[in-house]
Formats: structure tokens, C-alpha cells, sequence
């Protein structure tokens, strides 16, 4: 079993957020997003840069919205494939 510091599975997670929203087949804004997700702007702006770390709600809503799973969020660099 692979073992993840805190540290990294937020910074995953942030860098995964960025892609998939930026991702061609979706382009959302940050706000686009956060109404979707039913999440602040600014949360998701956090999220993104890091500041802040994800709720268990958070990461189901956008693991749930782009289909992928949480633990595949959390621990795989997803532009990597």
C-alpha cells in the first residue's frame, strides 16, 4: 500500500481540481464550477492554490462531477493519465 503524506494528497487533490475544470471537454470558471458543485467561489479558489484544505464533502462533489474516484484524486497526478 502506497503511503501519502497530508501534504501531498491536498496537493494532488489542488493540482487535479485545476485540470479537471480546465479540462477541453468541460473550460469552467472557478464560479462555474463552484454553483455546480455547490461549493463558494472562494473555496474552490483555495483549494486550487493550495491555502486550504478539502472537506470529505468537497472532494466527493468533485470526484463525483468529473467521475473519477476520490482515491484517484487524491493520489494520481491525473495529466499524467
Amino acid at each position: 500500500m502506497n503511503q501519502y503524506t497530508e501534504q501531498e494528497l491536498y496537493k494532488n487533490f489542488s493540482e487535479n481540481l485545476i485540470f479537471l475544470r480546465k479540462a477541453d471537454g468541460h473550460k469552467l470558471s472557478q464560479k462555474s464550477l463552484a454553483r455546480l458543485l455547490n461549493l463558494s467561489e472562494y473555496s474552490i479558489s483555495m483549494y486550487e492554490i493550495g491555502r486550504t484544505a478539502p472537506s470529505a464533502y468537497a472532494v466527493y462533489q468533485v470526484a463525483s462531477y468529473f467521475g473519477v474516484s476520490m482515491e484517484r484524486l487524491l493520489t494520481t497526478k491525473l495529466q499524467k493519465g
